[in-house]
């Protein structure tokens, strides 16, 4: 008897010695870096700035047609003196059909789950392009004011929203807290980010083209609508995902798996495939394993 218990802590120790040193997956959200976007409103527009292109972007509701907006960009040495907000990213543009208002959906918390010394290349070439990959944790609805109040309007008021506005603005963070989304921040100086809607063996065989910006995968570009009427250097894909990873001696392991935008829902509801051959729930799997270097930051795929 006293044989069979010493062979099974033997076992029990033996199992756990090769036990993941340290796993993550929702790390706590962080500030925005030093180079985030600052946003600043006044009574007709909202202004983005990005200190990495020097240059701003104003969003306005146009003057033609309440439910249109006016996105455009210009040369700026920035807000230094006025006081403004840091976000990570912009998530879309919205429209609420009741009051003809529009809302601007932005990324204001994030927290880094996986950072690009993983995933770099032994010459240390970021293949993500920005500052790895982070998830969403928190993420607000700004009001876009019109560039002129029209007194015909009867919703003239600024931050004033009927209560079916209410109603879907309510839905739209209620489906935002449903899914874990994942962006990468731009760290380039010509603006373009990483794109987490790809894997990175599509991220190689574009580099060997030389693509310089592919476009995002539409498969897994949920913002991909919201975010139509945004200049590109302003625009960030945003996916809903699964990111995890964890450390051994001398590997890293890390899984991403993308859930596709088209026919997603529970089992009861979306079943099957349309025309296009988009299936119920698809979720594209990605697993890249990184073998650690020794200590020089240098790892090897």
């Amino acid at each position: 008897m006293m044989l069979i218990y010493l062979l099974l802590l033997l076992l029990t120790t033996t199992i756990s010695a090769h036990k993941p040193r340290h796993v993550t997956r929702n790390p706590p959200h962080q500030q925005p870096p030093h180079n985030a976007l600052k946003l600043f409103t006044n009574s007709s527009s909202i202004n983005i700035y990005n200190p990495l292109l020097g240059s701003a972007l104003t969003i306005s509701k146009s003057p033609n047609s309440p439910n249109n907006v006016t996105c455009t960009t210009s040369l700026s040495g920035g807000f230094s003196n006025t006081s403004t907000t840091d976000i990570f990213a912009i998530y879309g543009i919205y429209h609420l059909p009741r009051s003809n208002k529009i809302a601007l959906a932005v990324i204001t918390n994030s927290s880094l789950v996986v950072t690009n010394e993983m995933i770099s290349a032994g010459s240390g070439s970021h293949v993500y392009k920005g500052g790895g990959i982070r998830r969403v944790t928190g993420l607000d609805l700004l009001e876009v004011p019109s560039s002129v109040v029209s007194k015909n309007s009867s919703n003239s008021q600024p931050g004033i929203f009927c209560a079916d506005d209410v109603d879907q603005l309510r839905l739209l963070k209620k489906t935002f807290l449903s899914h874990e989304l994942y962006f990468c921040e731009s760290n380039c100086v010509d603006g373009s980010g990483g794109d987490v809607t790809h894997t990175l063996q599509r991220i190689f065989a574009e580099n060997d083209n030389n693509v310089v910006a592919p476009e995002p995968d539409s498969r897994f570009h949920w913002n991909s609508q919201p975010s139509i009427s945004l200049p590109s250097a302003f625009s960030t894909p945003v996916t809903s995902a699964f990111i995890g990873h964890f450390h051994l001696k001398s590997t890293t392991q890390i899984l991403i798996s993308r859930r596709s935008k088209h026919r997603a829902g529970v089992r009861f509801v979306m079943r099957g495939a349309d025309k296009f051959g988009h299936c119920a729930n698809f979720v594209e799997s990605e697993q890249i394993l990184i073998e650690n270097g020794n200590g020089n930051g240098n790892g090897s795929r």
